[in-house]
């Protein structure tokens, strides 16, 4: 399950780091590092070699941040005018400023 995975995978980075402990041990323990700390502990576990997608992290949706489901949130949200659109000469503006045309 996606769930466990991401709690074993990110308990054996704060373990790589020497936090170990209760939750609560471990979440202070990590708060004291610094990014150098996580992007060495990160090296020496090296890459993910057992699944398709090699992705050691992702969000972890459990009720405690998000109070409901993204879509539930969605849903409550207040609606924003929002313009949205698609273009083939995303740069095009980019190139006409260089040429005389």
């Amino acid at each position: 399950m996606l769930y466990d995975r991401v709690v074993n995978e990110s308990l054996l980075l704060a373990s790589e780091m020497g936090c170990d402990g209760t939750s609560a041990e471990v979440r202070d323990c990590m708060k004291r590092k610094d990014v150098d700390d996580f992007y060495g502990a990160y090296e020496r576990i090296g890459p993910v070699t057992d699944r398709i997608v090699d992705r050691r992290f992702y969000p972890l949706l459990d009720g405690l941040f998000f109070p409901s489901s993204l879509e539930e949130l969605a849903k409550k949200a207040p609606k924003k005018p929002t313009l949205a659109g698609l273009t083939d000469m995303e740069g095009g503006f980019l190139i006409s400023s260089k040429v005389n045309f």
